[in-house]
């Protein structure tokens, strides 16, 4: 790419000036701000006994006291010093003080453009109290009177966001072309029933998508952490589809390996868990089997720290076709649509073929002596009427994220090949091409719940528990199988009122939450 050229004159007087700036503050300390020893035992002094002197640390007293504002300071100074210095200068310019940097179209883990030699991103753009930010105004245009254009995508994180979760509130907004950070800003605003900046509401929003804690959202923003729990609580409630797509998402890393990630994720959930029910004793029901199974045997290993909380947690922990099997109300409603008549029940005699997600292949028994895992969902479909016929397919080949990835494509689809792919293919169907990807089109996603015509396999409806199983069914067959949760649900409309549904032993009564 061109180049950019630098004003060298502007970039050698700040050097100048944040180096004597730097120099001011630790001859009026008297330390080394960089000297861990000295910095400790200098706080220890006034009272402040720290176990380092980490620039995190150090942020969570800077209030209590004016040293820990100076050693922050001069810190900042001193380390802009250092690396955007005179050897900065000297290690990137060329002639005509002209700089080339390389870049990279999607260069950072977020997926971001990215560059180094030099890494021009990282060069200061905020900390305009210290003067920071003045380093950009030394990236000036290589010709003679011109101009420097500064471009960015509008929104890129939010709209994308909106795109993945599918979360009605945010689609909409993005949809109308409003502004997201400040219609999120104003959903904060209208709960808390005061003004909240647009700032606050854009660190909010990017903050949820990206895991901040309510530490870290309070450091970011400079509130307390329960100001900050506060915020993600509206927030979660506001947006819950965002929410579930995020831990959806990260829950992913710990089948990738990514332990520590994992370990994160967990403490996030967990925080966000106690924002919802600080009591820990409403029902935790979901859809997606790795997600309501993590939580209910890997979290312990992740966050052994949390035990007791965990412990209490998970014994509230359901897929939502165990829970409606231990509902009253629901177990009453179907018992009486079904004994209504023998042709009613004859309707709900459709062959099922079910794919089920390998997490529940591997549940054992429950304490109550009630079917879970995969011996849930069959008997829940049955109760509803419907002739089940469980596939014993194994593994689809997707194994959570491997399949999704371009180099084990085809490993994946010979995997569904072995068993699950045959089961469901009618006759006159040819396997797929490996080499051809089938598209992921709007229609799958609304096949898979229930709103398109559905298309059969060789002997009924399709059925699977598993996202990613779904997925593969459709990559290899053609077939769009839909979650057995949708079944359920068209029952349910089909032969009730909403009203009907609404008693106080209802689930939707009883503060079940999603995850």
């Amino acid at each position: 790419m061109k180049p950019v050229k630098v004003d060298t004159k502007i970039w050698r007087g700040l050097v100048k000036e944040f180096k004597e700036k730097a120099a001011e503050i630790e001859e009026r300390l008297g330390f080394n701000v960089f000297s861990h020893k000295t910095v400790l035992s200098r706080l220890a002094d006034l009272g402040f006994h720290l176990q380092n002197t980490a620039a995190e640390t150090l942020e969570e007293y800077r209030t209590q006291h004016p040293i820990f504002d100076e050693i922050i300071t001069c810190r900042s100074y001193r380390t802009a010093v250092s690396r955007y210095g005179m050897n900065w200068l000297d290690n990137y310019l060329e002639d005509g003080d002209l700089m080339y940097a390389s870049w990279k179209v999607t260069g950072a883990e977020t997926g971001r453009m990215a560059c180094s030699k030099p890494p021009l991103q990282q060069v200061p753009v905020r900390n305009e109290e210290l003067g920071m930010d003045r380093y950009r105004t030394a990236f000036i245009s290589a010709h003679p009177k011109g101009s420097m254009l500064v471009s960015d995508v509008s929104m890129q994180e939010p709209r994308i966001t909106a795109y993945a979760s599918q979360d009605e509130n945010l689609l909409a907004a993005a949809k109308s072309g409003e502004d997201i950070h400040q219609y999120v800003t104003d959903q904060l605003s209208g709960a808390l029933k005061k003004k909240v900046s647009r700032k606050l509401g854009k660190d909010v929003n990017l903050g949820m998508v990206y895991g901040l804690s309510p530490y870290g959202l309070a450091r970011n923003v400079g509130i307390s952490e329960d100001e900050a729990r506060e915020l993600m609580g509206i927030y979660f409630n506001r947006f819950p589809g965002v929410v579930s797509w995020a831990a959806w998402t990260k829950n992913r890393a710990l089948s990738k390996g990514f332990v520590d990630a994992a370990k994160r994720h967990a403490g996030r959930v967990l925080d966000a868990l106690d924002q919802i029910d600080p009591p820990r004793e409403a029902p935790i029901v979901g859809i997606e089997p790795p997600e309501i199974y993590s939580l209910k045997h890997d979290y312990l290993d992740l966050v052994p720290e949390r035990e007791e909380e965990i412990a209490r947690r998970v014994e509230q922990v359901w897929l939502l076709d165990e829970f409606l099997l231990r509902s009253e109300q629901f177990n009453n409603l179907h018992v009486a649509i079904l004994g209504g008549s023998s042709d009613r029940k004859d309707n709900f005699s459709r062959k099922i073929k079910f794919h089920p997600h390998c997490h529940q292949r591997a549940e054992g028994l429950a304490a109550d002596g009630l079917p879970i895992g995969t011996n849930a969902t069959v008997e829940l479909l049955r109760s509803c009427g419907y002739d089940v016929e469980l596939l014993d397919t194994g593994c689809c080949g997707m194994a959570g994220t491997f399949g999704y990835e371009a180099e084990h494509y085809e490993l994946s689809m010979k995997v569904g090949e072995l068993k699950l792919f045959p089961a469901l293919r009618t006759p006159s169907q040819p396997p797929p091409n490996p080499q051809v990807h089938v598209k992921v089109s709007r229609e799958n996603f609304q096949a898979d719940l229930g709103e398109v015509p559905l298309r059969s396999g060789a002997e009924g409806v399709i059925v699977s528990t598993g996202a990613a199983c779904r997925m593969q069914i459709r990559q290899g067959t053609g077939i769009n199988p839909i979650h057995p949760v949708v079944l359920i649900a068209n029952f349910i409309k089909e032969h009730t009122n909403q009203k009907d549904l609404q008693g106080p032993h209802h689930p939707a009564q009883r503060r079940a939450r999603g995850v």
